[in-house]
């Protein structure tokens, strides 16, 4: 509970703490976690192309989330809203 109070009175607004959610939660969800089931093929279903596909989606979703979390950071601690 503490925790939870502290991190409250440190986030300036709501808007900040969903900016963060969803740039981590929707491209795990979306690309990271289906590119991994991909790639974790325990049955041997997956063809070649269907491994550099997800390799290529995994990078792209993790840059990309980079990306929005350093947007969120530098919008969030600039005050550029």
């Amino acid at each position: 509970m503490s925790l939870i109070y502290v991190g409250a009175n440190f986030v300036p607004s709501i808007w900040d703490a969903f900016q963060f959610t969803g740039a981590t939660a929707t491209v795990s969800v979306g690309f990271i976690f289906l590119a991994a089931v991909a790639l974790r093929d325990s049955h041997g279903i997956a063809t070649k192309k269907d491994r550099r596909v997800s390799w290529v989606m995994l990078i792209l979703a993790v840059s990309s989330s980079m990306v929005a979390i350093c947007s969120d950071i530098y919008s969030c601690c600039f005050f550029l809203h």
